[in-house]
């Protein structure tokens, strides 16, 4: 050993000792003296909706972090829709085309949304709120769409304004229906959990999800005709949609309309109950007496522009194919950071409160 390592431990051992420690207790580093195991301070473990689905996947059954939020139900569904995709493109093959295309059309509209309802019911840690509500925000998003689409059809004079109202007006209309119903709801309901307010909001948007889905896959069923119908001297004209008795030609032309039935059975209803998330969230930290972290509403409010963005940025359309996929697909992305973040934040919230009150 070294003369300067021998001086070093000498002058260590005279900082240790018991009659120096007063005189020289700004001298003793933590790098002599480690403070216990206990009395370490240590970050509280933060609950994901990603650790939840894993929690709920794994065997272990103790009592931790997850133990209320285990989504095992909506695991479950998943399998079966699985299964049930599967029997359904074999039956296909089988059965009656026209009848099985029917139960595909309703079968593909209503999977995930109810999957997204289910999963964000099984993370709520407190379950205090009544399924009947969960059923009316799920009615009200159905109502909302058949709204929207008759006012629609309805004021469209021209052709040339649809593409700005698809784009533009219809997400502002449906950001801002949502969003004042989900305060209505909150408020007759004195719901002040995020989880909650974030539940009937992912159930307002599934519900329009539903009926989105459903109207492009009926869509999908409806081939253009021309039609001329001779009676004596004059003759009927016609220009239209219509049911073509001739299961080929439908198939063609679902074949030809696959993109938007993708978009509307899977994109749009994972995207909704994104930005729904984000609604429910606003509505919950923005009323009086909230629960949990709070920021200036002005910032919330900015959150639910964002969204409304985010659909007008889905919905645009343009004469270059790459650019519609480069859009959608910053969309989902983007709807997918804001929408598990919010989700996280308000499960967060959600147990901190429940350990608070069990510790009472």
């Amino acid at each position: 050993m070294s003369n300067n390592d021998l001086q070093s431990s000498k002058k260590t051992e005279d900082l240790l000792k018991f009659n120096n420690l007063d005189k020289n207790e700004y001298l003793v580093t933590a790098a002599v003296i480690e403070p216990p195991i206990d009395k370490v301070e240590t970050k509280p473990k933060k609950a994901t909706l990603m650790g939840a689905v894993l929690s709920a996947i794994s065997l272990n059954k103790n009592d931790d972090l997850y133990s209320k939020i285990r989504p095992r139900k909506t695991l479950v569904s998943l399998i079966l829709i699985l299964v049930f995709t599967i029997f359904l493109y074999f039956f296909y093959e089988i059965a009656d085309k026209k009848l099985i295309l029917g139960v595909i059309a309703i079968f593909a509209a209503i999977a995930i949304p109810l999957l997204m309802i289910t999963l964000n019911y099984e993370i709520c840690p407190k379950k205090t709120f009544s399924f009947y509500n969960i059923i009316i925000s799920f009615i009200f998003g159905i109502a909302m769409y058949i709204a929207i689409d008759a006012v629609v059809n309805a004021f469209l004079v021209k052709n040339i304004y649809r593409a700005t109202i698809d784009s533009v007006i219809i997400p502002m209309v449906w950001g801002i229906s949502e969003l004042i119903f989900i305060a209505l709801i909150c408020k007759v309901n004195n719901i002040s959990e995020a989880n909650t307010s974030i539940l009937l909001a992912i159930s307002v948007g599934m519900g329009y999800a539903t009926a989105l889905a459903l109207h492009e896959l009926l869509n999908s069923l409806f081939v253009s005709v021309e039609l001329i119908i001779n009676e004596g001297t004059t003759s009927i004209h016609y220009v239209g949609s219509a049911i073509v008795d001739n299961i080929n030609i439908t198939q063609a032309n679902i074949i030809n309309t696959m993109d938007e039935l993708i978009a509307s059975c899977f994109f749009y209803p994972i995207a909704i109950s994104c930005w729904s998330a984000v609604i429910g969230r606003v509505v919950v930290i923005s009323m009086p007496g909230s629960k949990g972290k709070r920021a200036s509403s002005f910032s919330y409010y900015l959150l639910v522009v964002l969204v409304i963005g985010l659909y007008m940025l889905s919905n645009f359309s343009t004469s270059f194919i790459n650019l519609d996929a480069a859009l959608k697909i910053t969309s989902i992305v983007v709807s997918l950071f804001l929408g598990v973040k919010t989700i996280n934040g308000a499960l967060n919230t959600g147990l901190e409160l429940n350990i608070e009150e069990d510790n009472i």
